[in-house]
Formats: C-alpha cells, sequence, structure tokens
C-alpha cells in the first residue's frame, strides 16, 4: 500500500485492514535451561565452546530478542490507538457490524484520506519497517537454534 498512489481498484475491507494494529508475541520458552541453571549447573555440554553458545542463546541472545518484541508490542499498541482513537477521519468498522453514521462512500474517502496523510504515511512506514526488522529478529533466533540444535545432536550422537 505504501508504494500506490491511486486506491480506486482496491476494496475499503482491504485498505481498512492496513491500519488494523496486529502483532504476534511469540516467547522463547526457557523452562529447561532455567531448571538446569536453577540447580547450578553451569557446564551444559562436555565441550566449553557449545555450552557457552546455549547459555549466550538463553541470555544474551534472548534479551536481545525480547528487547525487540517489547518494542513490537509497544509501538502496535501506540499505533493501534491513533489508528482505533486519536484520528477523527474514519470510522472504523466494527466485527459487530454497528450500524455506521458517515456513508459508505464518505468513510472510504476519509480512510484514502487518513491514510495518505503524512502523519497516516509515517505510522505506516514505521510498521512496515518494524515489521521488517522483527522478522529478522524472529529469524535469527530461529536460525542460532537450528545451529545449536545440530551441535548438539552431534555431540549426543558422538559424530
Amino acid at each position: 500500500m505504501l508504494s500506490l498512489t491511486q486506491f480506486q481498484n482496491i476494496s475499503t475491507d482491504s485498505l481498512s485492514n492496513i491500519i488494523i494494529p496486529v502483532y504476534v508475541s511469540y516467547g522463547l520458552n526457557t523452562t529447561t535451561f532455567d531448571k538446569i541453571t536453577n540447580l547450578g549447573l553451569s557446564q551444559l555440554s562436555k565441550d566449553d565452546s557449545l555450552s557457552q553458545k546455549i547459555y549466550s542463546y538463553y541470555t544474551y541472545e534472548k534479551k536481545y530478542f525480547d528487547t525487540f518484541i517489547k518494542w513490537e508490542v509497544e509501538s502496535t499498541t501506540i499505533e493501534g490507538n491513533y489508528w482505533w482513537y486519536n484520528q477523527n477521519e474514519y470510522e472504523v468498522n466494527s466485527f459487530n457490524n454497528f450500524p455506521q453514521f458517515q456513508d459508505e462512500k464518505q468513510n472510504r474517502q476519509n480512510l484514502i484520506k487518513l491514510i495518505t496523510s503524512p502523519k497516516g504515511r509515517n505510522y505506516l512506514t514505521a510498521y512496515y519497517e518494524r515489521k521488517q526488522r522483527v522478522l529478522e529478529s524472529y529469524e535469527g533466533m530461529r536460525n542460532l537454534a537450528i545451529g545449536l540444535i545440530d551441535e548438539i545432536e552431534q555431540e549426543l550422537t558422538g559424530e
């Protein structure tokens, strides 16, 4: 939507969907790591390098990842408050299909005005760019986890 300048061929529902704030907050399950460290076990593997990687994943990397997720949730909440409560252009269509006071055509025009305003575009741009960075963070954590799993399996199988 950010690359468009014309919106005639896009349905009002599709336009409306871009301003609905959405975040997915996946946490990192640390139960096993927490149990091990609470028992005072610092050597997680026979291989010191692997132990250090595991420890780093559940401490440093997790802390960095959690910061991204907190940023995502807080920013999405702020943006959602703007789209739902702090703008006075577009009457948001609820899932309950309550009657709207703006006629459909006027409401669509107001939505387009809202999302093409500098403030609206700035919110959409920030939303898009943040989602890209959060996705990169998820992918980074996933790749680290896959690498650790491979190393742990190699140690367990002796390969």
